[in-house]
């Protein structure tokens, strides 16, 4: 099969030159262990209090991604992704005609402060990016921001990004109605907006003048139709306590009812544990071992008042509503299960009466890079293996015995059907939710 994009929504270039280090550290210290209280900010993410040197040698591939400089960490990433274009992304299923990624800038900074710092990082990815065009890949960022800058302020960073490396304005989405004119994009254009509430904003906080401003930001974006990426998984980088909570959808829900189209991605879709919450599986009756010996049966009543279940229901409500399958562990039969599940309902009707919009059109996929390398090492890290596990597990039949697995057999072809959805989430649906004009082949 042959697609004209081959998207990834959702990665990071940062480099640890990006971080506030002190902010970062005394945030956490204030209610981290006492080991934790010793440790940077990266290793209280990702290093237990035991075994510390064992751990830090096996993160090494991870850590040292961070420590390189801005063009260093970007040819690494691009290099890996160009590959895609030649050989297909899943040993041949796919052949991109144009690779498409959208690595994430980070608003890590006091809003309070000037811009300069989150100006100049925007710059430098900026200017690695145009000096790397040579890999073809087509690279629009988004500018990560933190709401509590306010309207005036966003709007300004929005139209006159004139510091450093970076000369010119985020792209609306009329500017990129087709990137191959004058007026469209190109690679290096900030094209959206990552948002990410663990670092200490509300989306819709209870304080009028505050929530009467943020809502001017959201509508800012929605008037200029700008993608967002907001984070939406109980884990992650906190920067206050109970940082995880600021992300549920709960509160996504009350921005959507007062700037309904908003376009917005709902990154990670809950995670894994968030698909498990939704779809959630019992042990059968200890009378017999159930169908096909399975121990593990699901009862077909699914939670929507889980956090998956809740970015389920603005799926279906609003049309510009998006989730990616970023950082999702797709060595996790039980969530692959689940996941299916969740499809499933979706296909059947299940869930008509939550909206229009099916979860088929809604879905992206996302490598969250360099994220991965936590967890692993080697091969298994290069991006066309990373959609491979993605492809992989979606077969869309049954790849375990101990699960209770849906029957898409009775309601469509499961090959056309594998096929559809792999094809939007690496084409068509991105292709939408970015506004890239071209279609797909």
């Amino acid at each position: 099969m042959e697609v004209e994009y081959f998207v990834d929504c959702h990665c990071h270039m940062f480099t640890v030159t990006d971080l506030p280090l002190y902010r970062s550290t005394y945030a956490m210290a204030q209610r981290a262990t006492i080991a934790k209280k010793l440790m940077v900010p990266f290793f209280s993410l990702i290093v237990p209090a035991m075994d510390v040197p064992k751990k830090v040698a096996a993160l090494r591939k991870f850590m040292t991604f961070f420590e390189k400089e801005p063009l260093e960490a970007c040819t690494q990433v691009l290099e890996e992704l160009s590959e895609i274009a030649k050989a297909g992304a899943d040993g041949g299923v796919f052949k991109a005609g144009k690779v498409v990624v959208t690595p994430l800038v980070m608003d890590f900074y006091d809003p309070n402060d000037p811009h300069d710092k989150l100006i100049s990082q925007a710059g430098r990815l900026r200017s690695a990016i145009i000096n790397i065009q040579w890999t073809g890949v087509l690279v629009l960022p988004f500018l990560g921001l933190d709401p509590r800058r306010g309207a005036a302020s966003i709007e300004y960073l929005l139209d006159n990004l004139t510091l450093g490396s970076w000369d010119g304005k985020v792209k609306s989405i009329p500017d990129r109605e087709n990137e191959t004119s004058s007026g469209g994009v190109a690679t290096g254009d900030f094209i959206g907006i990552k948002l990410y509430p663990p670092l200490g904003f509300d989306p819709l906080p209870e304080e009028d003048e505050l929530r009467d401003d943020i809502l001017a930001v959201y509508q800012l974006f929605s008037n200029r139709g700008l993608p967002l990426t907001v984070h939406c998984q109980n884990s992650g980088l906190e920067l206050v306590k109970d940082g995880g909570k600021l992300s549920h959808p709960k509160k996504w829900q009350k921005v959507l009812e007062k700037v309904p189209n908003l376009r917005i991605n709902f990154a990670h879709f809950g995670g894994e544990e968030g698909v498990k919450a939704m779809i959630p599986f019992v042990d059968r009756p200890q009378e017999g071992p159930g169908v096909e010996g399975r121990p593990k049966q699901y009862r077909g009543s699914p939670v929507l008042d889980s956090w998956t279940g809740r970015i389920v229901q603005l799926l279906r409500k609003y049309e510009n509503t998006y989730a990616d399958l970023s950082a999702f562990d797709f060595s996790d039969r039980e969530a692959v299960a689940a996941l299916h599940w969740v499809l499933y309902h979706d296909l059947n009707g299940d869930f008509d009466d939550l909206g229009t919009h099916s979860i088929l059109t809604k879905l992206l996929w996302g490598s969250d890079y360099p994220m991965p390398l936590k967890r692993k090492d080697g091969n298994d890290t290069k991006y066309a293996n990373l959609y491979q596990e993605c492809a992989d597990a979606l077969t869309f039949t049954d790849q375990t015995q101990y699960w209770d697995f849906p029957d898409f057999s009775d309601l469509s072809d499961v090959g056309e059907l594998r096929a559809k959805v792999l094809r939007g989430l690496v084409c068509d649906t991105p292709k939408t939710f970015l506004g890239l004009a071209n279609r797909c082949t």
